[in-house]
């Protein structure tokens, strides 16, 4: 992502009230990432690396 990060988009995206409406789902392999992903308003978060099942029913469930 050229000139962002990932916290540093999802503030943006959250912090706008035409995007805030916008499901995030984080997706890292830092270990301390599910504790910063709490802290930045994610809807969801999946620890890499992950299996497709874990994927699929986690983005099913932000979609509903």
């Amino acid at each position: 992502m050229s000139g962002f990060d990932g916290q540093s988009l999802t503030k943006l995206i959250k912090g706008s009230l035409e995007t805030q409406h916008i499901k995030i789902m984080m997706m890292s392999a830092n270990p301390d990432a599910e504790k910063i992903s709490k802290t930045i308003d994610v809807n969801d978060f999946l620890t890499k690396p992950f299996e497709m099942d874990e994927l699929v029913s986690k983005v099913e469930a932000l979609l509903k």
